[in-house]
């Protein structure tokens, strides 16, 4: 671990629950030789960023997984906070407010997804760079959507289709401006200005644009197929120095 200033330190902190519902122990679940959390919990200690990285979680079998790569886990999740209705936001501010009341003090916090399999280490380090820069209160990783939203359908109960936004039906797509969704990979945080606003999202949020080849959520059976096929095939990429993204 890296030793920032008293008045820099950072913490990584990976929240991983143990009560998926589609998913059984999905934060454990094996990908390609390991538990799955682990390529988030190796990227966390290979950055040689954080001065503490923290697993967040309600699961015995979570904290005794984590404990082998040596990672802190110094207190259960709360079950309000281990629920299905329970956020992110909740989450960091229970950790942060309990580091706090107990004298650990963070400047920075890097919150990074338990699943984030495709996360590379350069990613966390310029997009925390870019934080600081630019004095950002947050930077959230973002990726473009393929097909415009402005014409998206909706299916009503009955099977039948209509248009969200009619008057674009007849607008090619190459004049509509980009649109971007939440990647779900990782974020930091400006701790002070997080504690105060209690929010992830403000005035001061940033974003990193990743490519859409390096985001995947996985909540079901088949987001897990297909992270293990789109793995599969980076690493032949890769392999035959096909690889063209940074």
């Amino acid at each position: 671990m890296k030793k920032n200033r008293k008045e820099d330190k950072i913490i990584a902190i990976i929240p991983a629950r143990g009560g998926s519902k589609r998913i059984k122990n999905k934060n454990l679940i094996n990908f390609f030789g390991k538990p799955i959390i682990n390529y988030s919990l190796e990227l966390a200690i290979n950055s040689k960023i954080f001065d503490k990285v923290l697993v967040s979680t309600d699961s015995k079998k979570i904290i005794k997984t984590v404990k082998k790569k040596k990672i802190d886990t110094p207190f259960l999740r709360s079950k309000k906070n281990s629920s299905d209705s329970a956020t992110i936001r909740d989450v960091l501010l229970e950790v942060l407010n309990k580091l706090k009341r107990n004298n650990q003090n963070f400047k920075y916090c890097c919150c990074i997804y338990p699943t984030s399999v495709f996360l590379k280490k350069n990613q966390v380090l310029k997009s925390f760079k870019k934080l600081k820069k630019n004095k950002l209160d947050t930077i959230i990783t973002v990726s473009k959507f393929q097909n415009t939203i402005l014409k998206s359908f909706e299916i009503n109960k009955n099977g039948m289709v209509k248009m969200n936004y009619p008057k674009y039906m007849n607008k090619m797509s190459q004049y509509f401006k980009d649109y971007y969704f939440d990647s779900g990979q990782f974020f930091w945080i400006d701790i002070d200005s997080f504690l105060k606003s209690k929010k992830i999202i403000g005035k001061k949020t940033g974003s990193v644009i990743l490519p859409n080849i390096l985001c995947h959520d996985i909540n079901t059976y088949e987001d897990l197929d297909q992270a293990r096929f789109k793995y599969s095939y980076l690493k032949s990429l890769k392999k035959n120095n096909l690889w063209k993204i940074n």
